[in-house]
């Protein structure tokens, strides 16, 4: 059965006992509502709760964690809060919420210990839709060290690849495959934690919400096709050609012509199909040939995948090559 997204804290609760491949902390919440209704039942709830100190009191409302739009990041959260200052801790998150409203919820955990590493991770990269699981983490016992931008590293790889390319990132991944299946393949942005006991790693859930994406998402087996597409046309350029020195290619943004500082990284259709038409498909040959190199007319300088502009390095090297030079000199030069 698959589940729904509510606010932060119903989320991880609907989790707790459903999820195999990560922990979700014990916690205690509570709306707006109730805290002001009666306060001092929120806290003596709290306090025979068995949650050990100290706690993170977080933020939880209702338009934090949306299917449409997130405020991931807007309201506070309060660490390291003990039982003389929870009231407090509760009073600022519920400060940062502005506006007050009643439905707005405050969750409150455990504060992890012996924290090595912790992170975000998408199911899908929010720049293109297409489902790249992505991994943004620092080592460290800092948990919002990445979610508050001071550091971190990010690593990536697309939704079917090899399971000897996923490395150290095993658990998490196996962790987004399963959340997909558990809220029916909706684009996921979650916040995990590694902790370390007796040389034993656990990972632990600390928040999962929908993705908000600009268009909809590409399907896995669409950009297999892609990948796999590109996979073909660079292992055909990495073979010897008849008509050109060197034995393999390279692909290069910068290295003739420069389309990066010209057309950019990710130019707009009609950019890449000008800047083709009016230099790399034949000029740049017919211009080096009228100069007395090797004769390349044939040979677009620059090929693309899927949009993104390279140029052919080798093809480059052989339009340096003068003409006249015998070709196992020239090939030993392409090299």
């Amino acid at each position: 059965m698959a589940l729904e997204f509510g606010t932060k804290a119903e989320t991880l609760i609907s989790l707790r006992d459903v999820i195999k491949s990560a922990k979700v902390l014990d916690s205690v919440f509570f709306s707006c509502n109730d805290w002001w209704l009666d306060k001092d039942s929120i806290l003596n709830r709290v306090q025979n709760s068995n949650l050990p100190e100290p706690w993170i009191v977080r933020s939880s409302a209702i338009d934090e964690d949306g299917p449409k739009a997130s405020s991931a990041g807007k309201f506070h959260s309060v660490l390291e809060v003990r039982n003389e200052n929870l009231s407090r801790a509760v009073e600022d998150v519920l400060e940062s919420y502005g506006e007050k409203n009643g439905k707005n919820q405050v969750l409150i955990q455990p504060m992890l210990r012996n924290v090595i590493q912790s992170g975000v991770a998408f199911s899908h990269d929010p720049s293109t839709c297409s489902p790249y699981r992505i991994v943004n983490w620092a080592d460290g016992s800092d948990t919002t060290a990445v979610t508050a931008g001071k550091n971190g590293r990010t690593w990536q790889c697309a939704a079917n690849s090899p399971k000897k390319m996923v490395g150290e990132f095993a658990k998490v991944l196996h962790l987004i495959e399963e959340l997909l299946v558990h809220f029916e393949h909706t684009p996921l942005d979650l916040e995990f934690a590694v902790t370390e006991k007796n040389k034993c790693e656990i990972l632990w859930l600390l928040q999962v919400r929908p993705l908000i994406l600009n268009s909809l998402p590409e399907t896995e087996l669409n950009q297999e096709k892609r990948i796999n597409y590109i996979k073909e046309k660079i292992s055909q350029g990495m073979k010897p050609h008849p008509f050109l020195m060197g034995k393999r290619t390279a692909y290069g943004v910068m290295p003739d012509w420069n389309p990066a500082e010209i057309v950019g990284i990710r130019p707009k259709p009609l950019a890449l199909s000008l800047y083709r038409e009016l230099v790399t498909d034949s000029i740049w040959a017919y211009q080096r040939n009228n100069y007395g190199y090797r004769n390349l007319r044939s040979f677009p300088l620059m090929p693309n995948f899927f949009g993104l502009p390279y140029i052919d390095v080798r093809l480059s090297f052989n339009s340096f090559v003068p003409s006249d030079l015998n070709e196992e000199l020239a090939g030993r030069l392409v090299d």
